[in-house]
């Protein structure tokens, strides 16, 4: 018989190059030493306490030697059959724990009790070489350092409520050019070689079969932009609404905050919680935000909201905050002033304002890292004791903390001080 027709590349559409398919199949199965980490099914079984904290020992090492030894494993060469398991598996631990290499994933996902939201999912699959890279910028080693928010915040990042094949991918990426997971919204792009990636991660490895999730190796851990976050932070939708209202009356054409807080920074941000907004809501005898508006305009809305995010050189961790006792730190709309209470950082501490049930702000969770900042949720929400905003209006330097970045978008800002504004 002739020999077959050897496959045709598939050709180039408008949207771009067409996608060259990564190696695809079940990974050859191995012996895993942290099945019984797998096998847990609640939080107290594998971190051992109450308070969240983890037993080192029940982590396993970040160390990708084990199981990961083959340097060629990110091929773009299909895996041979021959070397392929085809044996069903009866779920996404079997999966993982057949996979060395993908044992910081499984012991993240068990930490946080993601098993069942994985079913009828996708995973986007970093190895345990992706981790540690992603641990070094945090300045950690192992996962067990990581809080439970800042592990939450990168994983839902990597899971899309529903089940894509690299294909339905490639076409989401036609149609629109992105995903949308459970901690934001990832770009769908091709290379220059043709390999399909999200946020310009590579997939290096397609359509693993995790019974009933699919998964795709990626070669990077993803990371999502404070966007991401404020607007899938269920315990931060409330401001993100604010956020909303804010945009909604700017218009299309508008300046809009959430296009602000998508670029570079750098970012830091203190989120209240959805209690605090509601607070601070009720404190002046409005319901919502459409009574607020009525009541104080829409740009008041937007001072407050600028009012919780610095703009600087760096970062300021919490570290950096509770150096700055009883000083004041720029904010994007005036300054606010750090103090410590009964060792507490305490944001505007006793300052009287217009609005009742603001201020004398304390930290909930600290130092939630994104791409573009570091977010630091607090349990009330912060105004400065002009209630009219002394900046508003008046664009200034920024001063006591690194240096201003002036915005490209918009280099001459009439109107109030906003996001990303000189």
């Amino acid at each position: 018989a002739p020999s077959p027709t050897p496959p045709q590349p598939e050709p180039a559409s408008a949207a771009g190059p067409s996608r060259a398919a990564a190696g695809r199949g079940r990974l050859p199965r191995a012996g895993h030493p942290l099945v019984g980490v797998i096998a847990c099914t609640a939080l107290l079984a594998c971190d051992g306490s109450a308070d969240g904290s983890a037993d080192t020992a029940s982590w396993p090492d970040s160390d990708t030697s084990s199981g990961d030894t083959d340097p060629d494993r990110h091929t773009d060469e299909p895996i041979d059959s021959a070397s392929v398991d085809t044996d069903p598996i009866d779920s996404l631990a079997e999966l993982l724990a057949d996979t060395p290499r993908f044992s910081i994933l499984a012991a993240a996902i068990t930490r946080l009790g993601l098993e069942t939201t994985l079913d009828g999912a996708t995973l986007l699959a970093p190895d345990n070489e992706a981790f540690v890279a992603w641990l070094e910028t945090l300045g950690a080693q192992r996962i067990h350092e990581i809080s439970d928010e800042q592990l939450g915040v990168i994983l839902r990042y990597h899971v899309v409520p529903e089940r894509l094949s690299a294909d339905d991918l490639d076409a989401r990426r036609v149609v629109s050019g992105t995903v949308d997971a459970l901690g934001g919204t990832l770009d769908l792009s091709l290379d220059t070689d043709g390999d399909l990636g999200l946020d310009g991660v590579d997939i290096v490895l397609e359509d693993l079969d995790g019974f009933e999730t699919t998964v795709h190796e990626v070669d990077a851990v993803l990371v999502p932009n404070l966007v991401d976050v404020a607007s899938t932070d269920p315990s931060g939708e409330r401001f993100w609404g604010i956020i909303q209202v804010i945009d909604g009356a700017e218009g299309p054409d508008g300046y809009l905050l959430r296009t602000a807080l998508a670029l570079p920074g750098p970012y830091t941000v203190l989120l209240p919680t959805n209690d605090s907004v509601d607070a601070m809501l009720a404190g002046n005898g409005v319901a919502d935000y459409a009574g607020w508006v009525a009541k104080e305009g829409v740009e008041n809305l937007r001072d407050i909201v600028s009012y919780h995010a610095v703009q600087a050189s760096q970062v300021l961790t919490s570290d950096d905050i509770r150096q700055h006792t009883f000083m004041p730190i720029d904010s994007l709309n005036g300054s606010f002033v750090i103090s410590l209470l009964q060792g507490d950082v305490v944001f505007n501490l006793g300052v009287t304002t217009g609005w009742p049930n603001t201020n004398t702000a304390r930290f909930l969770v600290t130092d939630i890292a994104v791409s573009n900042g570091l977010i630091h949720k607090i349990d009330r929400v912060i105004t400065p004791a002009d209630k009219f905003f002394p900046f508003h209006g008046a664009p200034r330097p920024i001063s006591g903390i690194g240096t201003w970045t002036i915005d490209p978008v918009r280099p001459t800002l009439p109107g109030p001080v906003m996001m990303g504004s000189p």
